[in-house]
């Protein structure tokens, strides 16, 4: 009996030292290319493009968004207009 009360004694202190609530893991904004200033930049594939983002840890690809303005831009250079394009009903 002895033994198991101070089984449970060292399991709710244990407990009591971690911590409550993790930290929650903040998006972060891709960039095109990294900047020419220093510190540590890396970069993963997002959308088939290089996601530059500021730190040396590899973070999850679902952290990493691409600004709004990024995202028009991506999708108008991938269905160019074309000024000889013509629209044909048959």
């Amino acid at each position: 009996m002895k033994g198991q009360l101070q089984a449970v004694f060292l399991a709710v202190a244990m407990a009591s030292l971690l911590p409550t609530v993790a930290p929650a893991a903040q998006a972060r904004e891709c960039r095109v290319a990294a900047p020419a200033q220093g510190g540590h930049w890396s970069w993963r594939l997002i959308d088939g493009r290089k996601c530059w983002y500021s730190g040396k840890a590899q973070i999850s690809k679902a952290l990493l968004r691409w600004p709004a303005a990024s995202l028009i831009a991506s999708s108008a250079m991938s269905f160019p207009l074309s000024g000889n394009a013509a629209c044909t009903a048959d």
